[in-house]
């Protein structure tokens, strides 16, 4: 076995030279026990940017970084075996090609050394080419017809100063998607407009939008320094609005940068760089695309592609790959990402991606964060907003459960292992929800937002908060303490917290005095003071002893209408006081049981049994 190593030489001997003349033969290995530390060590010794490791047989399974080895060493886990961090698709080299080719292939793959053997290579796996930059300006121009105005003139104003304007993530990928061939998923809405400026300055995203808001007072912008990006509102004329009325679009604009994490779960420290290291930061090869939107000054055009890691050939496989193999260890949340994307496009993720989610989770990182929660609020923002995302979307249930095969519940609590009978409750209750979605009188209600929150409380908690009815009932298989830990960490709000500490004593209250309820005024009694998502939790959760009356009272009791009111009591001559609670109480009683139905019938009643005074 040969090495090669890049040492970035773009000379004109590049097109000359072959990997032959550049290789060395003696190349130092290591095994897939070897620990981290001890890696290290060898990388120290022998000056190498990465080490290949081979397994008992002598044969080459892997290649591990330096970079890697740092920052595993950094997060505390120098006493793991490198098996977990080291890179499993080999990008072989053939000792003939030109060392042109091997650099781009080493930039593409991120490797600073690849083995020379015989045979084809990861690299060399044949796909479709990209779109060219005409075909990619042009489908912009028309998949964004609305905003494409908006846009130039911000490509202009960044040309002006000398900065590269570029559009990336999701917008590119879901664009790209249209030419990927057998894409069954449809063109993708583009709905992610983020812009990525290339500058001398340190903040140029942030000047860019302050520049362009000077020049158009009617925009809109919003400031984040410490990430060096602005939120950019554009006002859409209403000639051009799909809608036919006046509304906006928002841009993020941020400084084209590079980023570092001090610790597992921190917000990451960033500083400005070339376009090139801003994708090289991202998450997945799907996300680290980028189109220009502006003119060169190297005489790029626009629509051109930067795609260095083969976003493209991912988008072809239908997969979803990690750029580096600490990713899920400086952030959890990415295992949703991943899994949401994977499910949102009906792609796999990539089997080297999968063993380093599982090196992740079995680190024992994930436990030391839930230790010091407090002290992540960004992680677990984010990995509220993941859960969010994932829960509310219509494969909410393929999600959770790659998400459970992965092992990666261990983020919110290592005990979340949800059994056959959890998941047949989360089925059960988002087809309740569904049903209180779709009804149209609690559509009209709910658009309508009457005050009364017994009749509209359902539809509102479907359209506004299912993900986190679904979340709770999840954290329910948890001990209370547990779960309430969890919701505390995960900041769900007092509502939730009350819900997950109280619903297993108002269960047990429940199961112990609805059976004895004959009457539907005893069933409606015991119940009212319920909120409906505390009902509906304690039917799901108990759906053949508390379920039937519960669904009684929510589709039928609560919606009987009183017969009469205060007004009405006052009109047959009764004296306000404590005792019309006790008469409005006692006609609905009657009401529900069904022996008073008119408001005759229930006026007679108050004066044969209240006569006024």
């Amino acid at each position: 076995m040969a090495g090669l190593r890049n040492n970035g030489d773009d000379s004109h001997e590049m097109t000359r030279l072959t990997v032959r003349s550049l290789m060395s033969a003696l190349v130092q290995t290591i095994s897939p026990e070897t620990s981290v530390n001890a890696a290290q060590s060898a990388l120290s010794r022998y000056g190498h940017s990465g080490l290949c490791v081979v397994n008992d047989a002598g044969h080459l399974v892997g290649i591990v970084s330096r970079r890697d080895v740092d920052i595993a060493q950094r997060h505390g886990l120098g006493d793991l075996p490198v098996k977990g961090w080291m890179s499993e698709e080999i990008v072989s080299i053939s000792p003939e090609r030109a060392i042109a080719h091997i650099h781009d292939l080493m930039t593409a793959y991120d490797v600073g050394q690849s083995p020379i053997q015989l045979g084809p290579t990861l690299g060399e796996t044949p796909c479709l080419p990209p779109p060219t930059a005409e075909t990619l300006h042009q489908t912009l121009k028309n998949r964004l017809s609305e905003i494409w105005p908006a846009l130039m003139l911000i490509a202009t104003v960044a040309e002006e100063k000398g900065w590269s304007l570029y559009l990336v993530g999701g917008a590119v990928r879901d664009l790209l998607l249209e030419f990927v061939p057998d894409f069954e998923g449809g063109p993708q809405a583009l709905t992610d407009i983020d812009l990525v400026v290339e500058g001398a300055s340190s903040g140029a995203g942030v000047a860019l939008a302050e520049v362009l808001q000077a020049k158009y007072p009617q925009v809109s912008v919003q400031i984040y320094g410490q990430f060096q990006t602005a939120a950019l509102v554009w006002p859409v004329p209403q000639a051009v609005s799909s809608a036919g009325v006046s509304s906006a679009v928002q841009f993020d604009i941020a400084t084209a940068r590079t980023e570092f994490y001090p610790y597992p779960a921190a917000n990451p420290e960033v500083e400005a760089s070339a376009i090139q290291q801003d994708l090289y930061r991202r998450d997945f090869a799907i996300n680290a695309i980028a189109i220009r939107l502006n003119q060169g000054l190297e005489g790029s055009p626009i629509g051109h592609l930067l795609d260095l890691f083969d976003g493209w050939i991912d988008l072809q496989r239908r997969q979803v790959r990690v750029l580096h193999s600490n990713s899920f260890i400086e952030d959890p949340t990415r295992i949703f990402r991943a899994v949401r994307f994977a499910t949102r496009l009906e792609f796999s993720i990539e089997g080297q991606t999968e063993r380093f989610i599982r090196t992740a989770i079995s680190s024992g990182v994930y436990a030391r964060m839930q230790a010091i929660a407090a002290k992540t609020p960004a992680l677990q923002s984010r990995l509220k907003s993941e859960l969010k995302y994932l829960l509310q979307a219509n494969g909410w249930e393929s999600s959770l459960r790659e998400i459970d095969r992965l092992g990666a519940l261990a983020c919110l609590d290592s005990k979340l292992q949800p059994s056959p009978a959890i998941w047949r409750q989360l089925r059960r209750l988002d087809r309740w929800l569904v049903r209180f979605a779709t009804s149209p009188a609690d559509k009209k209600m709910a658009q309508n937002r009457q005050p009364d929150v017994k009749r509209t409380g359902l539809v509102l908690a479907v359209s506004q908060t299912r993900w986190l009815i679904l979340l709770e009932l999840l954290l329910l298989q948890l001990p209370s303490k547990a779960a309430v830990r969890v919701a505390s960490n995960l900041d769900l709000g007092a509502a939730s917290l009350r819900r997950l500490e109280n619903i297993h004593s108002w269960e047990a209250h429940l199961l112990e005095h609805l059976p004895q309820a004959k009457q539907p005024s005893q069933v409606y009694s015991l119940l009212a003071g319920y909120e409906p998502v505390e009902l509906l939790l304690m039917g799901d959760r108990h759906p053949h002893t508390l379920g039937p009356q519960i669904w009684q009272y929510i589709v039928q009791l609560s919606q009987v209408t009183p017969l009469m009111d205060g007004a009405t009591l006052k009109r047959l001559g009764l004296r306000p006081g404590p005792q019309f609670r006790t008469i409005l109480t006692k006609v609905h009683q009657l009401t529900l049981d069904g022996e008073l139905t008119t408001l005759q019938a229930a006026e007679n009643y108050v004066l044969t049994h209240y006569a006024p005074s």
